[in-house]
């Protein structure tokens, strides 16, 4: 996928959040790097060390993971993050954001 391609989709999600839910996004981030090459892919913490960086005030330990693999998972765990694995903690994001929020 080129850069503008993934610019495109994160532009469509933002619109989509934006529709269905009044939700916003802040920023997106993303590897541009080859597979093995940085710490930005999951399970490493690149990415999430570069929210904490342009915001400072994110604590790691209050905040929450939701993926659907296992290198998601344990990138959160890593960081001291609650963790949600879809399709074995919850079965859908609905019910992941339920069980977050203490709903489910």
């Amino acid at each position: 996928m080129s850069e503008d391609d993934l610019a495109r989709v994160h532009q469509r999600l933002a619109q989509q959040l934006e529709a269905a839910a009044a939700a916003r996004l802040d920023a997106i981030f993303h590897c541009p790097h080859g597979l093995d090459s940085c710490d930005c892919r999951k399970p490493d913490a690149g990415l999430f060390l570069q929210a904490r960086e342009r915001w400072p005030e994110i604590d790691l330990g209050l905040s929450a993971m939701v993926g659907d693999s296992e290198k998601d998972v344990l990138a959160g765990e890593r960081l001291g993050m609650t963790t949600v694995h879809l399709g074995h903690d919850a079965p859908d994001l609905a019910a992941a954001i339920d069980w977050l929020l203490g709903e489910g």
